[in-house]
């Protein structure tokens, strides 16, 4: 009797996520969905603050429309697109998938019923371990990877500031560890947040986005892992497999990651062509 409670539960969950995908922006109904225009999608984290990662999706978006001289007034089809993020999980649209990537697929029990009741038009994902669960779920995906956030050098290039700080740690907004010289990813103020990282001689981040930032400015980071967080490596491992490092230090206390060495920055410039040309213009038309 429990597995046919459970399958009806089950079955319920799809029918609301299907039913309710072409109504709001993901699963917060403060944002609804735009008809006949291209739509973002990226996780909101409540009312009074963005998660920057997240958040950044939209200052890129912006930037591209902005340099393929993209018209939001632009008439078509409700239209749905995936940037930055670990959303493929979390969305239910047919999308447009440009940059997304996966959270865990084993952690979530609905991934493998995805290519049933939604389709991805995908240009390029995050990284490897994204593509290959793509694959296995049944889409076609192009071996292309890049997270958007790698463009942000070329959205805005920093204050030129000294090295005043030797560190500074940027956490998950999970991750509630004590810490000194720490920088909150719970904002929007990009300018501000990326500054600091230029101040910076190295950054420790149990934040994939803290890591990301640093390395597009130039800055060292370390993966910092605390054995109770929430999130596995499989996302960090997307990221840095995709600039085709395989190898990685992961610190499980931030006194630990001072000890550290760091992985050699990578190049990024050819990541960053390979978003730009990918960037699904014709949504808008184009």
């Amino acid at each position: 009797m429990s597995k046919i409670k459970n399958f009806i539960k089950f079955t319920g969950e799809l029918l609301h996520l299907y039913r309710i995908r072409n109504k709001c922006i993901l699963r917060d109904e403060r944002f609804s969905i735009k008809n006949g225009k291209v739509n973002l999608h990226y996780w909101k984290f409540g009312r009074k603050s963005e998660n920057l990662g997240d958040y950044l999706s939209s200052v890129v978006v912006d930037f591209m429309k902005e340099y393929y001289a993209l018209d939001d007034s632009y008439s078509c089809k409700t239209k749905h697109l995936y940037a930055i993020g670990s959303i493929l999980q979390a969305g239910r649209q047919n999308a447009t998938v440009w940059g997304s990537g996966f959270l865990d697929p084993l952690t979530h029990r609905l991934s493998k019923y995805m290519k049933y009741f939604r389709k991805l038009d995908i240009r390029i994902v995050r990284g490897p371990n994204t593509r290959k669960h793509l694959l296995k779920l049944g889409y076609k995906c192009p071996e292309i990877y890049g997270d958007p956030a790698i463009l942000m050098p070329l959205i805005y290039k920093g204050c030129c500031v000294d090295k005043t700080r030797e560190y500074t740690v940027i956490k998950h907004y999970t991750d509630v560890t004590p810490s000194e010289y720490s920088l909150n990813i719970l904002t929007n103020d990009y300018k501000t947040f990326i500054d600091t990282i230029l101040e910076s001689k190295l950054v420790i981040s149990s934040s994939l986005h803290g890591i990301i930032l640093a390395e597009a400015y130039g800055v060292p980071a370390i993966l910092y892992k605390p054995d109770n967080a929430q999130t596995t490596l499989f996302k960090f491992e997307d990221y840095y497999f995709s600039t085709n490092r395989f190898e990685f230090p992961v610190a499980k206390s931030i006194e630990e990651a001072l000890t550290l060495t760091p992985c050699a920055l990578p190049e990024l410039s050819e990541i960053q062509n390979n978003l730009i040309k990918t960037f699904p213009k014709d949504l808008w038309g184009k």
